[in-house]
């Protein structure tokens, strides 16, 4: 019997926990997407929820003299982020904290996971073509490649 196959036969029938679920939001429809997924698991799986959303200080660098302007432009979108992902998990009745860190979303969202101890991470995908992708880069596929933690991506629909 294989790694894999024992593993199987070791978990065959038995639930995985997910008690504290991680879901990253950056005020997005498809973020809002996956938040409606996460608050959704929560509430069926009686789990406490995380809304994250990382303030990109790399991108408002690029502000120039405008930095600190930019910083508090972008803190403020992810204030109103978590707090729409909090809405929604209080309409179900699911637990949920708010936590605005700092820093590339997808190590920012790592960090935060090993802190809360998260069991699952969901996060939305806008579906970049290949040379978007290329070119900037896709948190989600680097949070999939990266977590040590399982990662539901939720992608736009079409």
């Amino acid at each position: 019997m294989d790694r894999q196959e024992k593993v199987i036969a070791e978990t065959a029938g038995a639930s995985v926990p997910y008690r504290r679920i991680l879901v990253g939001t950056d005020g997005s429809g498809c973020s809002e997407r996956a938040a409606a997924h996460a608050v959704y698991l929560a509430g069926e799986l009686g789990a406490r929820l995380y809304a994250v959303n990382s303030v990109n200080v790399e991108r408002a660098f690029s502000a120039g003299i405008h930095f600190g302007e930019a910083v508090a432009e972008l803190e403020k979108n992810g204030r109103e982020a978590t707090a729409a992902v909090k809405a929604m998990a209080d309409s179900a009745g699911v637990e949920c904290e708010e936590i605005l860190t700092t820093g590339r979303p997808h190590r920012a969202i790592i960090q935060v996971c090993d802190e809360v101890d998260a069991d699952l991470v969901v996060i939305g995908s806008t579906g970049m073509t290949s040379l978007e992708r290329a070119l900037i880069g896709s948190e989600s596929e680097s949070l999939a490649r990266y977590s040590k933690r399982p990662v539901l991506i939720v992608h736009q629909p079409g």
